[in-house]
């Protein structure tokens, strides 16, 4: 999820003159549908003064532009190492469980030994065989352990 929402960021980022038109297009449609409206209640307050500075197209022009800034602002995303910088963690997790399913299998007081049954039953007696899926059950259930 994290992942796709960086992606959509820097799609964003990417394309934000675009987007950012687009979107202060639609605003400055908005406002001049809704002008007099907004004038006739009493939070209109910037609108009236809009209003009187240059009229309802101007005013409405500079509120967009107004909004225009923002969004441009707003949607600059600059961080590209953030996706390298996650998979460098996860990789590094990774390692961490590896090395410690092997000092488990030097120090046999800290074995797991429902992970050691199901490890020498899959490798059918074999115990080097054992060890191998040993590490292998271990780091799959340090993975799933994570999420």
């Amino acid at each position: 999820m994290k992942e796709n929402l960086h992606k959509l960021r820097l799609f964003l980022a990417k394309h934000r003159l675009i987007v950012s038109s687009i979107l202060a297009g639609f605003i400055f449609l908005f406002l001049l549908v809704n002008f007099q409206a907004a004038t006739q209640s009493r939070r209109g307050g910037i609108f009236l003064f809009l209003q009187d500075f240059g009229g309802v197209y101007p005013a409405t022009l500079l509120m967009s532009a107004f909004w225009f800034g923002i969004l441009f602002f707003w949607l600059g995303y600059e961080d590209s190492q953030w996706v390298e910088n996650q998979i460098t963690k996860k990789q590094m997790a990774k390692n961490e469980i590896y090395a410690q399913a092997a000092k488990e299998l030097v120090d046999k007081d800290q074995i797991k030994m429902d992970v050691w049954g199901k490890a020498l039953m899959e490798s059918q007696g074999d115990e080097q065989l054992a060890k191998a899926k040993y590490i292998e059950l271990r780091v799959k259930e340090g993975i799933d352990e994570a999420r």
